[in-house]
């Protein structure tokens, strides 16, 4: 079965967002949605945004559940049809397995991006959106918590080589299936 979702995980600042971007142009005409944890949290009210990614301080705001919010809306968008690239930070089991039963029923496949400590923490100072003891706590927590269909260096690559590899990957799926 062709994939309905691809799972791109990974540190914050492991370049999620961009192979998502960049892989949603790759696989034109077909049309894929992006969608990310982060959409839900950059809904929050500015000021308590920028204290949450400017101070690293989240008091107040219930962190699981805008991530089940998120994980619920990826399910929603799945149902209704759409094809769905889903950028996420999993940091511990209870975050694989919400992302897990989100995907209950639809086959999916999982890109793990991994990167140098030291990369990270180079684009986290640029972005301006994340703390470098967010970016730190993510690289340790995040690894390994999906298990991976594709895992990739996005230290070494550009988001274009890193979305070709992925396109690669489900072309050969989409082969073995015929």
């Amino acid at each position: 079965m062709v994939p309905v979702a691809v799972v791109i995980c990974g540190a914050s600042s492991s370049g999620k967002t961009s192979l998502a971007r960049t892989l949603q142009e790759l696989l034109l005409p077909e049309i894929w949605l992006t969608f990310s944890v982060d959409d839900i949290i950059y809904s929050l009210p500015e000021s308590v945004l920028h204290r949450c990614n400017h101070e690293n301080n989240w008091e107040g705001v219930d962190g699981k559940a805008l991530f089940e919010g998120a994980t619920g809306s990826l399910r929603a968008l799945l149902q209704s049809g759409n094809k769905v690239i889903f950028d996420v930070v999993v940091g511990h089991s209870k975050d694989a397995s919400r992302v897990q039963a989100s995907l209950s029923g639809f086959h999916s496949f999982t890109v793990e991006l991994r990167c140098d400590l030291a990369i990270l923490e180079h684009r986290a100072s640029f972005r301006g959106d994340r703390t470098l003891e967010e970016t730190r706590r993510s690289f340790e927590s995040a690894p390994a918590q999906l298990a991976s269909d594709l895992i990739l260096d996005s230290g070494a690559h550009s988001p274009k080589e890193l979305a070709s590899s992925v396109v690669t990957a489900l072309s050969n799926i989409q082969e073995i299936q015929e």
